[in-house]
């Protein structure tokens, strides 16, 4: 940047309320300088969704959902939760509508159930009243809350005979699995003792 000259800088922050520092440096081969400024980032609607960092398979959970309005009057707020992925089943509907007070917060809850099937979800959630809007996108993993499980079962089967196995699956249907190995000779199961 040139002697007396002006230069524009825009960043994109994450989903924020309050005081933000911004500080610049400036040096060349003679000097360095320094300026710092506190500027206030508001927004007339801001909502902030609570989830935890992951959720086991068919669990059901109430979301929370905190609106919060700088407004100055009573509005009507609708706000929407979806799961892109479909690893939440929405209860009772995924969208409402709220008369947030002049200037405050409210808070409205939104039951999901997860899926059997476990992977990473995303949650997104918008609200808007008028012209005002907002987005924000929450990432969370449905994981199983148990280590998996191995059921190893042995049968000799004599020389033109055959069997019937009946299987149970224990756990998550959709994690389940099942290998058959066929061999002539016991298998010596190496890998599990080292």
């Amino acid at each position: 940047l040139g002697a007396s000259k002006n230069a524009k800088h825009t960043i994109q922050l994450p989903n924020y309320l309050g005081d933000v520092r911004i500080m610049v440096v400036a040096v060349n081969e003679k000097a360095v300088g320094s300026a710092e400024s506190n500027m206030l980032v508001k927004q007339d609607l801001l909502s902030y969704p609570t989830l935890p960092r992951y959720l086991a398979p068919n669990e059901s959970i109430d979301i929370p959902v905190t609106i919060m309005s700088s407004i100055p009057k009573m509005a009507p707020v609708s706000i929407s939760v979806s799961s892109p992925n479909g690893l939440l089943e929405w209860k009772d509907g995924n969208s409402k509508t709220i008369n947030v007070p002049a200037n405050g917060e409210m808070t409205v809850y939104f039951t999901a159930k997860t899926s059997s099937v476990s992977g990473p979800c995303k949650v997104l959630v918008s609200c808007s009243s008028g012209k005002n809007t907002f987005k924000d996108e929450i990432n969370m993993n449905i994981m199983p809350s148990s280590p998996p499980t191995m059921d190893l079962r042995e049968f000799d089967v004599a020389p033109g005979k055959q069997i019937v196995v009946a299987m149970d699956f224990d756990g998550i249907y959709s994690e389940n699995e099942i290998i058959l190995e066929v061999s002539k000779d016991k298998k010596l199961e190496l890998e599990r003792s080292m």
